[in-house]
């Protein structure tokens, strides 16, 4: 028996594992940018929330601002976990189709 690496043993190797990198890759760029993407208008929302609260002359306003800031978030990130969700799903469907049938 030869001293042969895996991928000289099964040429198929480097083939599935280039197509897995590259399938990997644009997977992961694409939750990549739609995160960093939400990162950034949360952050926005957070800068403008605290320029809300530096405005604030009471209890009152502050609480107002404060309440409007974690309905604001909690719907954000609701939003932004079905958008997460439809990328994993057509991700799957697509990594489904791609996928050679077994008999």
């Amino acid at each position: 028996m030869t001293n042969q690496t895996k991928s000289q043993s099964w040429p198929m190797t480097q083939a599935w594992t280039a197509t897995g990198r590259e399938a990997w890759w644009a997977r992961g760029s694409e939750h990549t940018s739609e995160m960093l993407d939400f990162m950034s208008h949360r952050l926005s929302k957070a800068s403008d929330t605290m320029r809300e609260l530096g405005q604030c002359r009471s209890w009152e306003d502050a609480s107002r601002v404060h309440s409007k800031w974690i309905e604001g978030t909690l719907t954000d990130y609701s939003a932004q976990s079905t958008k997460v969700a439809a990328i994993n799903v057509i991700q799957g469907a697509d990594a489904a189709q791609r996928r050679p049938r077994r008999h």
